[in-house]
């Protein structure tokens, strides 16, 4: 996104562009489980899921099932020149 453009702005890349890429109903539990974190940091971040109400679920078009969460994740590609 924005600061990722900034970044490489700074770095002395021209003609950066970003596109975006949207990967839907992502298992929650299978990227946490290979996300590298730390475990406390994960089921941080499970629980905040969890506890998310209804309407945001809904808005976020996520799946809940008693196993795991099913997201949409977004992805920034960015691109620049050198």
């Amino acid at each position: 996104g924005p600061r990722l453009v900034a970044l490489l702005e700074k770095a002395g890349f021209h003609d950066v562009t970003t596109a975006y890429h949207v990967i839907p109903h992502v298992s929650l539990d299978n990227w946490l489980t290979n996300s590298g974190l730390p475990q406390e940091r994960r089921d941080a971040i499970w629980e905040k899921q969890r506890a998310k109400p209804l309407f945001i679920r809904e808005a976020e078009n996520a799946v809940y099932t008693e196993e795991d969460i099913l997201v949409d994740m977004t992805f920034a590609i960015v691109i620049g020149e050198k």
